[in-house]
């Protein structure tokens, strides 16, 4: 649900219905979308979150969060924190979740998940948290990702899977997405610390390789 994909927020209401009820009718569950939204105060937020809500849907990703060069770190987080509790009470008056989710990249606000743990801490993790990314927490914190996964774990509500390795050279290394299972992600230790932590909800499966790519 964002500008240029298949259902755009200004025609939510006319085509999120129809695009649940094909999902549904072929067997299919839709227990979350994907959405730009990181401001309640912004037009198309509740016409949205209002659609999703109605037809059962119980999460949402939000849009990105990107740091502000001019002000820095601990002053765009202190910008957002407001911005986010806003949305959090709205996501409880409808009883929704909304997610943020922990994505690799130059100035993206989550890609540490130290930060985006500053961000959540104080919300109820039933209406605002984090969609996991095992891909990206691996990037970012090859080792580290079992720290973070357990900071995080109370705000998780749902998750994403996908797989990558590393093409380097002297001084450059670029991302490869591959299969699961081909990549370098230990998917072995991350199933079964979120088997421990009990982490639950919905699974996105992201196939952002060959032939799937756009």
């Amino acid at each position: 649900m964002r500008p240029g994909g298949q259902i755009r927020p200004e025609r939510v209401e006319e085509d999120l219905p129809k695009a649940v009820e094909a999902a549904r009718a072929a067997g299919l569950r839709v227990d979350m979308i994907s959405t730009e939204i990181v401001r309640a105060s912004d037009k198309h937020t509740r016409p949205v979150l209002e659609c999703a809500a109605k037809l059962g849907i119980t999460v949402y990703r939000l849009g990105a969060i990107r740091y502000d060069p001019k002000t820095g770190v601990l002053k765009t987080l202190a910008h957002w924190k407001p911005v986010l509790r806003e949305l959090a009470e709205l996501n409880q008056s409808l009883g929704i979740h909304g997610a943020i989710q922990n994505h690799s990249g130059n100035l993206r606000v989550g890609a540490s998940l130290w930060d985006l743990f500053e961000l959540v801490r104080d919300l109820d993790p039933r209406w605002l948290g984090c969609q996991h990314d095992i891909r990206h927490a691996t990037v970012i914190g090859a080792h580290a990702w079992p720290i973070t996964l357990e900071l995080l774990h109370p705000w998780i509500r749902s998750t994403d899977l996908k797989d990558f390795r590393w093409i380097q050279s002297p001084g450059k290394q670029v991302i490869e997405n591959v299969p699961l299972g081909e990549g370098i992600v230990d998917f072995a230790q991350y199933f079964s610390r979120v088997r421990d932590l009990k982490i639950g909800g919905p699974r996105s499966v992201h196939l952002e390789y060959p032939p799937f790519e756009h």
